[in-house]
């Protein structure tokens, strides 16, 4: 059905005088003859051309009859019966989805989409060729011709690769062996500008007290908030002769959206190193606000708890943040006619000593809360501490 089959016969005039044929008779509303024009007068010998065409629109058996008739008494000359069988059309391939967007894609990335192709019919079908139009689409995954058999399925991928900026739409065309096409994909997406930057949070680590011989380690979350893969390409320590950094990131990539973590860890060794110390890890990177550079501060402690260079500390305790989506707390301190300064970052943990107080000076803590992207709460209530 929706399909045409022809058959030509050859009619010949095997008599000595010039044969008139007059009319031509069809039967049965699937079938059209072409070819002659009556009436037409074939001679001695000669011979006419007539097609025969069988196109049905239902399914089933189907019978005609072509009646030739002629001569000067109108005899029947020539006679064909009719016969054929209609049947149901194969139904093209189908795909799973039947088209596809990949939505915003980096220039200079790409991605991958995978289509299942299912020949719906009950014979087989081959795609002999995959044809793409539109700039930055291709496909993979068949290896031509391939061959679906009734109910059977393949996997295609389809992949958006943009070399330019903007919309951009196309169609992947699958053709059978016969060239006609199987199935048409109508497939979209959308080059953006490659952005890289790098956030770091907190941007200072304060270690408080670490005794001598002990260590004291605190985290920094990495994060990539642009749209396009981030290479570390180099982590380093400088001052604060006592740290080390304890990490994997150097040479690795972060995906866009996602975080790292990298550890820093105070450790001093020696009771005659000075007692307040600072630094700075400095994080190397291919994003565009690279390098990112953490602070250090610390204090090194006799083992016996008393400061190389101090004699008194604060310890701070605060009970847990009811909000979800909390990471770590940062801690402020002022003094009589100052304002408030970080002096501890905490990602994990619910208390910290402050080991840079002085002696006889009254100081007020702040704690607040913070989420992954930096975020504070409201300040908490304070707390007083006076150093003898």
């Amino acid at each position: 059905m929706g399909s045409s089959k022809t058959i030509q016969v050859t009619i010949t005039n095997t008599g000595s005088t010039n044969v008139l044929l007059k009319q031509e008779n069809l039967s049965g509303d699937m079938y059209t003859a072409s070819g002659i024009t009556p009436p037409i007068s074939i001679a001695p010998g000669a011979h006419v051309v007539m097609s025969i065409t069988f196109q049905p629109t239902k399914a089933g058996p189907a019978s005609g009859n072509v009646l030739l008739t002629g001569g000067f008494v109108s005899v029947a000359m020539a006679s064909y019966s009719l016969s054929g069988t209609g049947v149901a059309a194969k139904a093209p391939l189908q795909a799973s989805p039947g088209s596809v967007q990949f939505g915003n894609v980096t220039v200079g990335t790409k991605i991958s989409q995978s289509v299942q192709l299912k020949n719906p019919g009950t014979g087989s079908a081959t795609i002999s060729s995959v044809s793409v139009s539109g700039g930055g689409f291709s496909t993979s995954g068949l290896t031509l011709p391939v061959t679906l058999a009734a109910g059977g399925t393949k996997n295609l991928t389809l992949t958006f690769a943009p070399t330019a900026i903007g919309a951009g739409s196309g169609t992947i065309t699958l053709k059978s062996s016969s060239g006609a096409p199987e199935l048409t994909l109508n497939v979209s997406g959308t080059g953006l500008t490659g952005t890289r930057t790098i956030s770091a949070w907190p941007a200072s680590l304060n270690f408080g007290n670490a005794a001598i011989g002990s260590s004291e380690k605190l985290a920094v979350t990495l994060k990539n908030n642009g749209n396009s893969n981030l290479t570390i390409s180099g982590v380093s320590v400088t001052g604060l002769g006592v740290s080390s950094i304890s990490t994997g990131l150097s040479g690795s990539t972060i995906a866009p959206g996602q975080t790292a973590t990298l550890n820093v860890t105070f450790a001093p060794k020696s009771v005659w190193l000075t007692a307040k110390m600072s630094g700075s890890v400095k994080i190397s990177s291919n994003a565009t606000n690279s390098p990112t550079v953490i602070t250090l501060n610390g204090t090194a402690v006799s083992a016996t708890g008393h400061s190389t260079g101090a004699a008194h500390s604060v310890l701070l305790s605060w009970s847990p943040s009811s909000s979800s989506g909390v990471v770590g707390y940062n801690v402020y301190r002022a003094s009589p006619g100052t304002a408030y300064i970080l002096v501890y970052s905490a990602m994990n943990g619910l208390n910290c000593t402050d080991g840079t107080v002085q002696s006889g000076q009254t100081y007020t803590y702040v704690v607040t809360a913070v989420n992954s992207a930096g975020e504070e709460s409201a300040e908490s209530g304070s707390a007083t501490a006076v150093v003898p």
